[in-house]
């Protein structure tokens, strides 16, 4: 193509397309080597276009999902346990090829697990513990009232029941009216 232009115009000619490429649409490149006449331009393939991790299909979508060094349609990436859409979750998770969401992920794989709500513990949350049983933070709680505990306040425990003072010692009381007449 340029074979009667001279070594200067020829780079004057490559640089001028080289601007040309690359303010048109991001699928067009310029694929010009400087060290031969001969040009080409690249086709756009489709084997070049992304494909769904989740169905498998062709991604023609303006936009998609990146999780997992996988491409996703937004439509597709979603909790295999309980198929919540993860498109505006902050966050997920995969074990083993899988995606889950933080809920089912902690369920399933959690080591610590709250004895309150049953729910997974991650390692970077802050916990209460209470002989041998951990809690979330916003699980530990009086039975009786739901009263928040924090570091510091009384409590009493029974059959693995986290109790405030107050419903704790009424609550001993109940079972044990001779032991306080006595006191």
């Amino acid at each position: 193509l340029f074979h009667s232009l001279s070594g200067p115009e020829v780079h004057g000619v490559i640089d001028e397309m080289d601007r040309r490429a690359k303010s048109e649409a991001p699928a067009i490149s310029s694929a010009i080597d400087r060290g031969d006449t001969e040009t080409t331009m690249p086709s756009i393939s489709s084997d070049r276009a992304a494909l769904c991790a989740g169905c498998g299909g062709k991604i023609s979508d303006r936009y998609y999902l990146l999780a997992v060094d996988k491409q996703w349609h937004m439509r597709c990436l979603k909790c295999c346990e309980c198929k919540l859409n993860l498109e505006s979750e902050l966050t997920c998770f995969s074990k083993d090829g899988s995606i889950y969401c933080k809920e089912d992920y902690y369920r399933r794989f959690s080591v610590q697990r709250c004895a309150r709500c049953h729910l997974g513990i991650s390692a970077s949350e802050m916990v209460m513990r209470a002989r041998d049983l951990v809690y979330h933070l916003n699980c530990f709680t009086c039975t009786t009232c739901n009263k928040m505990l924090t570091t510091g306040d009384h409590f009493g425990m029974k059959d693995s029941l986290v109790y405030c003072r107050l419903h704790f010692e009424a609550l001993l009381q109940g079972e044990y009216p001779a032991h306080f007449n006595h006191a």
